[in-house]
């Protein structure tokens, strides 16, 4: 392993460095490359040996090595990325079809249901209901809404701001 003096070592670790998908392989085998595809698709250390035909303890050792470290957080950064970019837009598809419900629909059940999503979504509290009558100080998170529009556009912003 290369010492923390060593220059391949500091430019691998150095945060400001930008890595491409193509700058986290270097110098890494193939078999490295499809070890770290499948330790980022969340396979174990025995999984991967046996798929890529070496010993688990092959893939013990490279998990020290600064590029296989380097490689493999670049890998799970872009699957992650990917996976909340994905989510995002599911989430987005996910609001119209409960906006779509709550303006649209006929069905007075379906509507209903959508409602209390939102309601329940937001810790949104009734007029009347029994935590009505708690204070502002009690119960900071409480809303009051009674328009399904209003609460779909409070549900939109707040998912927008990470779900608070």
């Amino acid at each position: 392993m290369p010492s923390p003096r060593d220059d391949s070592w500091n430019r691998l670790n150095d945060p400001a460095t930008g890595f491409d998908e193509q700058d986290s392989y270097v110098g890494l085998s193939p078999q490295q490359i499809a070890a770290i595809r499948l330790l980022a698709a969340g396979k174990h250390y025995s999984e991967v040996a046996a798929t890529i035909d070496v010993a688990r303890r092959t893939v013990n050792n490279w998990r020290k090595l600064p590029a296989f470290i380097v490689a493999l957080n670049n890998e799970m950064l872009s699957l992650r990325e990917a996976a909340q970019a994905r989510l995002l837009s599911l989430a987005n598809r996910a609001f119209d079809a409960l906006e779509r419900t709550l303006m649209e629909t006929e069905n007075d059940n379906a509507r209903i249901a959508a409602v209390r999503l939102v309601l329940e979504r937001l810790d949104v509290t009734m007029p009347g209901g029994a935590a009505a009558d708690e204070s502002v100080e009690q119960a900071p998170t409480k809303i009051v809404l009674l328009d399904p529009k209003k609460a779909s556009e409070e549900l939109r912003r707040r998912m927008a701001e990470g779900g608070k």
